[in-house]
């Protein structure tokens, strides 16, 4: 008893503290490693999760594995930096507590904001997307049904269709027949006959027939429209020369690449093909690239269900996603998070509300046009700046699919002509009252017009061109993002006048129309 009681009256030797400090210091270079780790986990989910630098699609395996393997590396730094004096234990607690702190912060933020914009939309989504008590059509039900023909990301139609629609335009809902305005001054009916041939486009020319191809997405394919009034079926009547119809709704420049490489390689287009139009749209084209449904991520993701589908390691597999989806910074990098969304405000400016009609879509004024519904993320992206294009995620991959467009052309040997299309907030915003600052200069245009000329493209950009036309009537449906009747023949008679120049001036050998100034000699 008196030798224990001896033993804890002994003070500690230098040793046993020295020992007892590093003790506790490991723990906390474990702490502070963690920490930083998680953090920085986090930013690379966010930032490259799936996503594309420098050119190179970063698969989701190569970030996992990444991410990993930092852990290690991040614990050895830290412990060096102790080592050398750089941190000290209160040090390590510091950053430790910081690390977690802005980690929690961030998640609380996302979490958040997710749950604010689900509450804020909620019922107007609700109104917008409840279909079954509405006995209108709108435009994406008019549409003939896609399918995907190959495990590339691109769709086609159903073959062999003929359907006829009399609908209003993609941003109708029921709620809106409430405002008297929206009802007198807005909405439009419209005929729509689509016409799909056996390979799934919207032609009745023989593919064999035509030497000249339009590929784009809906504007291309011409929703809301009768078959003859698309800017297609309009321009070929101008030329004299049949022009093949490839647009389909909701493609990217990604599907639409993916989708004329599958066209040349099953019909008989390839001997015929002599010149492309290619039309890119300002306001998604973007924001919407994707990778091909046969990318080797997707493989592994379907060898990873079909091994772990129904698991917890399953459901733990789609965190990353789910942390990069709900993500403020990644919303923000993408252009998903709208600044200009309904306001909460009841003051009779307020562009959501009208005859005291709450509505999804912002409704502006013109004195010169009256009114119109606008997409509110086609205003958010019109207005943001240069460096939104130039560090956009897909950007690296517009790049690679414009750069494969001219392997595939080579190959083939047709000649490309890339047409670019304006937004409706772009054309028109400057008309409306209180419609927000559009940026000074079309920077998503501007690049693509670039990137194209680079590469040997021929390019119109519609903008200019539209724009005297724009400042007499309205070219876009006032419940529709796209170009009405009249922008249809407006954009028919631009690329007539525009492609004769192009075709004369490289001697084209296709046959001459009386009506364009030896458009196709």
């Amino acid at each position: 008893m008196s030798r224990s009681l001896s033993n804890s009256g002994e003070k500690s030797s230098p040793n046993d503290i020295q020992a007892e400090k590093y003790s506790v210091a490991k723990k906390w270079i474990r702490y502070a490693a963690f920490g930083i780790w998680l953090l920085c986990a986090y930013f690379l989910v966010v930032l490259l999760f799936d996503d594309t630098l420098f050119g190179i699609h970063l698969r989701k395996r190569i970030v996992v594995f990444v991410t990993v393997i930092s852990l290690g590396g991040v614990y050895l730094l830290v412990r060096w930096g102790y080592r050398r004096g750089v941190f000290s234990i209160a040090r390590l607690k510091n950053l430790t507590i910081a690390c977690g702190a802005i980690l929690f912060s961030l998640m609380v933020l996302d979490i958040a904001y997710s749950v604010y914009f689900n509450l804020s939309t909620a019922k107007d989504h609700q109104a917008q997307f409840n279909r079954e008590i509405d006995p209108y059509v709108l435009t994406g039900e008019a549409i003939p049904r896609r399918y995907f023909p190959t495990e590339k990301g691109f769709r086609i139609h159903k073959p062999n269709v003929v359907s006829k629609y009399t609908s209003y335009g993609d941003m109708y809902y029921g709620k809106m027949r409430a405002s008297p305005t929206v009802v007198k001054l807005v909405l439009e009916l419209r005929q729509s006959t689509y016409f799909i041939d056996e390979y799934g486009f919207r032609e009745t020319t023989p593919i064999e027939h035509a030497r000249i191809f339009a590929l784009g997405d809906s504007y291309t394919f011409g929703v809301n429209l009768e078959q003859d009034k698309t800017w297609v079926e309009l321009l070929e009547r101008r030329t004299g020369e049949p022009i093949y119809n490839l647009g389909v709704s909701g493609s990217s420049p990604l599907n639409q690449l993916e989708l004329l490489e599958y066209v040349l390689q099953t019909t008989p287009a390839p001997s015929k093909i002599h010149h492309l139009l290619w039309m890119i749209c300002e306001g998604n084209d973007l924001e919407e690239m994707n990778e091909s449904l046969d990318s080797p991520d997707r493989e592994d993701q379907q060898s990873f269900t079909n091994h772990f589908g129904g698991t917890s390691v399953e459901w733990i597999s789609t965190v990353p996603s789910l942390i990069k989806r709900q993500s403020v910074i990644n919303r923000f990098r993408t252009g998903r998070i709208s600044f200009v969304g309904p306001s909460k405000t009841t003051d009779e400016a307020d562009p959501y509300v009208v005859d005291g009609v709450r509505l999804a879509y912002p409704l502006y004024h013109s004195s010169e046009f009256g009114y119109s519904l606008f997409y509110p993320q086609y205003v958010e992206r019109a207005c943001k700046p240069e460096s939104y294009v130039l560090d956009h995620p897909n950007r690296p991959l517009l790049d690679k699919t414009f750069k494969d467009m001219v392997t595939l052309s080579q190959k083939y040997g047709f000649k490309v002509t890339v047409l670019i299309a304006p937004c409706a907030p772009r054309l028109y915003g400057p008309y409306f009252q209180n419609f927000p600052s559009i940026s000074n200069e079309p920077y998503f245009m501007d690049y693509v017009e670039n990137l194209s000329r680079g590469l040997g493209f021929n390019v119109i950009n519609l903008y200019q061109l539209m724009q005297p036309y724009a400042g007499k009537e309205l070219l876009y449906w006032r419940d529709d993002s796209h170009w009405n009747e009249r922008g249809n023949e407006v954009v028919a008679e631009i690329l007539a006048r525009q492609l004769g120049k192009y075709l004369a001036s490289s001697g084209d050998s296709l046959k001459a129309s009386k009506n364009l100034d030896g458009f196709m000699r």
